[in-house]
């Protein structure tokens, strides 16, 4: 539950959670309190935020998974851009991965290529 109340130095509505226990509240103008719901202080001037939280919609599992998937693609470059910025660890499983990758590649175009060559066009095997 939220509880809307005026900031007591420029009168701009606050609405925070009461059911979080003590919590810092503070307004853009720079004041801040605490706020402490076992204060009956707290309630003067103020009111309470009644309104329901609206229900996701339903999706269909197509598309969950194809929003899962844009948000691990987006995940997923967010890290590699901020590569300098990964700690050791990260940077070096990033690393192991894509040279496993590569090698993966180099083998299935070593397979494909160079262990099955194409037949001549004209069908005569010497």
């Amino acid at each position: 539950m939220h509880i809307i109340k005026p900031c007591p130095a420029c009168g701009i509505k606050l609405r925070f959670p009461i059911d979080s226990g003590k919590i810092k509240v503070q307004c853009r103008c720079g004041y801040s309190f605490i706020a402490d719901p076992d204060d009956p202080e707290l309630y003067a001037d103020a009111t309470f935020d009644l309104s329901l939280k609206k229900k996701p919609k339903t999706r269909s599992l197509h598309t969950s998974f194809i929003k899962t998937i844009i948000e691990k693609l987006y995940s997923y470059w967010y890290t590699l851009g901020n590569f300098k910025l990964l700690p050791t660890k990260d940077k070096i499983r990033i690393i192991a991965i894509t040279l496993a990758v590569l090698l993966l590649l180099l083998l299935i175009v070593y397979y494909i290529f160079l262990l099955h060559p194409q037949p001549p066009e004209n069908g005569i095997v010497i």
